[in-house]
C-alpha cells in the first residue's frame, strides 16, 4: 500500500485526502517526523512558512516531495539556500482552501520531465495534474488574488457594496464565487501574503494589497 505523509493542514483534511487515491494510506503530522523519507510521497502544506525545511527534505528525500510553495517557488528556494538540483521529484503546488477541492491540481515541476512526473504522481494522486511554470502565485491563484484585490479597492472607494460586487462578478464572469466570498473561503491573511509575494517578485502595482484587505488580514490574525 502506498503511504502519503501530509504535514500541516492548510486546507480541510477532507479536501487534502481527496487529492489521493482511496487505497493510499494517509498520515498527518504537524512537523517532520524522523521517518519522513520512508513514505512514498510527502505533502508539506505549510512549506511557505517553513522554507528552511527544504534542506532537511533533500538530505534523505522521499520518492515524491510536494511543497505548498505558492509564495516562494521551488527553484527560488533552492537558489536562495544554495541547494543543488534535487535528485527526487520535487513539486510545487497550491493547497489553499478553495483550490484543493477543484478536482485538478496546479503543479510546478522545474526539474523533471513532465510526462515522467505525471506517471510518478499517478501512483498516488487521484486528481488531474496541470503543470505550470515555477513562479510565485502559479497561475490561477495569481489571477484570482488580483481580482480579489481589485474588488477590495472598489469597495474601499465606495463604488459598490460587497453583495453587488460578488453578484456582478458571478454574473459577468461565471465565476462560482464572488471576490468577497473567495476572501471568506481562502482567508484575507493568505490572500495578502500571496499578493505581497507577487509584488516582491514582479514589482507590478496590480499586486499591491489594498489597505482595507490588509486591515481585514490583521483582524483575522488578531481573531
Amino acid at each position: 500500500m502506498k503511504r502519503v505523509l501530509i504535514i500541516g493542514q492548510r486546507a480541510p483534511a477532507a479536501a487534502l485526502s481527496s487529492l489521493f487515491h482511496n487505497d493510499v494510506s494517509i498520515e498527518y503530522s504537524d512537523s517532520i517526523p524522523a521517518d519522513f523519507f520512508s513514505f512514498n510521497a510527502v505533502l508539506d502544506t505549510t512549506f511557505d512558512l517553513n522554507t528552511e525545511r527544504l534542506a532537511t527534505y533533500l538530505k534523505t528525500p522521499p520518492a515524491i516531495l510536494m511543497l505548498h510553495a505558492l509564495n516562494s517557488g521551488v527553484s527560488r528556494c533552492l537558489a536562495q539556500q544554495g541547494l543543488p538540483k534535487p535528485e527526487t521529484l520535487v513539486i510545487g503546488l497550491n493547497v489553499l482552501p478553495g483550490f484543493a477541492e477543484r478536482g485538478l491540481l496546479e503543479l510546478s515541476n522545474p526539474f523533471t520531465d513532465r510526462r515522467q512526473a505525471a506517471e510518478m504522481l499517478a501512483s498516488v494522486l487521484a486528481v488531474e495534474p496541470k503543470f505550470t511554470e515555477d513562479r510565485v502565485g502559479l497561475v490561477s491563484a495569481r489571477i484570482l488574488m488580483m481580482v480579489i484585490n481589485e474588488a477590495w479597492f472598489t469597495l474601499q472607494e465606495g463604488t459598490a457594496g460587497v453583495s453587488d460586487i460578488d453578484t456582478g462578478m458571478k454574473l459577468g464572469t461565471n465565476y462560482p464565487k464572488g471576490p468577497f466570498e473567495w476572501t471568506k473561503v481562502i482567508g484575507a491573511k493568505e490572500i495578502v501574503a500571496t499578493l505581497d509575494a507577487l509584488f516582491e517578485d514582479t514589482h507590478d502595482s496590480r499586486y499591491k494589497a489594498c489597505a482595507s484587505l490588509r486591515q481585514q488580514a490583521y483582524m483575522e490574525i488578531i481573531g
